[in-house]
């Protein structure tokens, strides 16, 4: 067997016990965005505010280990630029083109303090209700403001996305207040 020469087989279970240490006393590094209600909600969405400013939000996901959203360009109206919350802060990833000025979108911007973090836990909560699944599980959970539909008012909602134990998916939409509007089941 060929030894790490690097790392001393001894010190190996400290390096493993530091970096368990460190995402105990870190809740964002141990939690499970979806499946935990144990994650800075609030801090992630002041850090995020601290980045972006009152910039419009095209769309905001929360997955599993990450916030991601994408918002108006500083400077140029052809972009969007796109940010990521983890365990380490809030930092920006890339610029995108904006084809959402072209028209073609069934979805329009709306601002970050639309939405509430803290009420994700009764969003997902909602959502699995009315998907009435045994063993369903979210795999994402979208915020945008939809264009479509019977009302004139348009509002920020969350599309949860849900698997049943099957992998077949469909969706719940709820409002930012943990209202169901509608389910797609598979």
């Amino acid at each position: 067997m060929i030894e790490n020469f690097f790392m001393p087989p001894l010190s190996r279970p400290i390096l493993f016990g530091a970096l368990l240490l460190s995402a105990l006393s870190h809740p964002a590094l141990a939690a499970d965005l979806i499946s935990s209600n144990d994650w800075p909600m609030a801090d992630a969405q002041a850090q995020i505010v601290g980045m972006i400013g009152t910039g419009r939000v095209y769309d905001l996901t929360i997955d599993h280990d990450s916030i991601t959203l994408s918002v108006d360009h500083a400077i140029d109206p052809r972009q969007l630029s796109q940010y990521v919350w983890d365990a380490s802060g809030v930092r920006p990833t890339m610029d995108i083109p904006n084809t959402f000025r072209l028209g073609v979108s069934d979805t329009e911007p709306f601002a970050l303090n639309d939405l509430d973090f803290a009420a994700v836990p009764a969003v997902k909560a909602a959502a699995l209700a009315a998907f009435n699944a045994q063993g369903a599980a979210i795999t994402e959970i979208e915020a945008t403001r939809p264009t479509v539909g019977d009302s004139k008012v348009t509002v920020a909602l969350w599309t949860v996305h849900i698997n049943d134990i099957q992998g077949n998916s469909g969706e719940v939409l709820v409002t930012t207040q943990g209202d169901v509007l509608h389910t797609t089941l598979p």
